[in-house]
């Protein structure tokens, strides 16, 4: 969140020569969307916004939320580790992604086949990626997990 806050002056002076193209950021686990709507008001206007949440209530609060807009903005309710990204979103149509406290809520066999999902929908040559993950230690020796999650 800090870095597109940094580079925001920076695209808003260029707003020029990138006002002609639409980038596109979806955000893997939205929640409530409190990362969307801050990136909304913060950002150019042709930046178009999605997320997905396994929470049907959480991705019912994105949509109800008074600075919902649908011509910039979309949500579903996904589970990313079973449900084809592709089957929403355009292949190849993202520029950005996020993730924040996503993979911590994947297990740790599926955390690959899922960033392979989440790949199919980035644009070639654009495999920008924000993460933001904390993990807690005192899991690690636990019986919920037959070896310590890495990345």
């Amino acid at each position: 969140m800090q870095i597109i806050v940094i580079y925001t002056p920076c695209l808003k002076s260029h707003q020029k020569i990138l006002e002609d193209k639409v980038f596109r950021l979806i955000e893997c686990g939205c929640g409530a969307g409190n990362s969307l709507y801050p990136l909304k008001n913060a950002t150019l206007s042709n930046l178009h916004l999605y997320g997905f949440d396994v929470s049907k209530t959480a991705v019912e609060l994105v949509k109800k939320h008074e600075e919902f807009d649908s011509k910039r903005m979309n949500a579903w309710e996904l589970d990313a580790t079973k449900t084809d990204l592709k089957t929403i979103v355009e292949t190849e149509s993202i520029n950005f992604c996020t993730m924040i406290f996503f993979l911590n809520a994947i297990p740790p066999e599926l955390m690959l086949p899922t960033l392979e999902n989440v790949r199919s929908v980035m644009q070639k040559g654009s495999f920008k990626f924000c993460f933001s993950e904390t993990y807690r230690l005192s899991f690690r020796r636990s019986s919920l997990f037959q070896r310590p999650w890495a990345i």
